[in-house]
């Protein structure tokens, strides 16, 4: 395993679909993994992720809330890659571009 992606989320199940898919979107020829998180969210999050835990997608961990520092390094204490990426629940790759962007002008 190349890289691990962590996704801490909390109540982000709607934002949550379209990271992930965005994720998916990027082309590389790594090997990486997707590891979210569930920090005790009350929404629909872990149905949302069910198909893509079934499918074998990502890797899935519910824990009670404990915060996003906590939801990380439980993320970070399963990877299993050589590099770790943490990632937002609500971050795409528009916002990564965007980003990238507002970096390169300063």
């Amino acid at each position: 395993m190349n890289c691990s992606i962590v996704i801490a989320t909390y109540n982000r199940a709607a934002d949550l679909r379209e990271t992930l898919t965005s994720l998916a979107g990027i082309a590389t020829t790594h090997d990486w993994e997707v590891i979210v998180v569930n920090d005790g969210s009350p929404d629909d999050t872990a149905s949302v992720l069910q198909p893509l835990v079934e499918a074998g997608k990502i890797r899935y961990i519910e824990q009670a809330n404990q915060g996003q520092g906590a939801a990380r390094n439980r993320g970070l204490a399963v990877a299993r890659g050589e590099f770790f990426l943490l990632q937002g629940s609500d971050c795409t790759e528009r916002e990564r571009e965007n980003s990238f962007h507002d970096r390169s002008l300063t």
